[in-house]
């Protein structure tokens, strides 16, 4: 047995962010989705995740409230300004404006679902470590390769590591 349960933040499925499943849920924004079987507080089986895009609505996107602001790095210092959105330059000059959800849709696009804290969390996020490297800094992704025609796509777990230094 077990409770199904879901996250819409990356997070797993068992922890606080988690929600029990009650009924349909309707997704009418961007949203990605982390679903597992939880039982007695363990996870008993990880269902993956599933990423749902809005081209009409990723111009105008805003990053959740609890990303980093601005990025420091151990071989550059900072503050640098953390910047998540589309550039408005081009998506709204005159000769790009109305043509982005359908030049979004005609590209190629890989999510990777992960934990926040996997990524930007100080003291063992790949990001704000990226001079770190190894087994060590790898943290566990969930990767689709979406399909612009709406078919289910192709999905997997899978580890992730920075590649970079600053």
């Amino acid at each position: 047995a077990g409770t199904l349960r879901y996250t819409l933040d990356g997070r797993s499925p068992v922890g606080p962010t988690s929600i029990d499943y009650q009924g349909p849920i309707t997704i009418d924004r961007t949203t990605v989705m982390r679903v597992g079987v939880v039982d007695g507080g363990d996870l008993v089986l990880d269902a993956g995740a599933r990423t749902w895009l809005f081209a009409d609505q990723i111009p105008d996107q805003q990053p959740p409230s609890d990303w980093p602001t601005a990025w420091w790095t151990a071989a550059a210092g900072g503050p640098y300004p953390a910047d998540y959105g589309m550039d408005p330059d081009v998506v709204d000059a005159p000769e790009s404006a109305g043509y982005f959800p359908d030049v979004f849709l005609a590209l190629p696009t890989v999510s990777l679902v992960f934990d926040p804290d996997d990524f930007f969390d100080p003291g063992r996020g790949i990001h704000e470590n990226s001079t770190e490297g190894g087994s060590l800094w790898e943290r566990p992704v969930f990767v689709e390769v979406l399909d612009p025609e709406g078919g289910p796509g192709v999905s997997a777990s899978a580890g992730f590591r920075a590649h970079g230094g600053a």
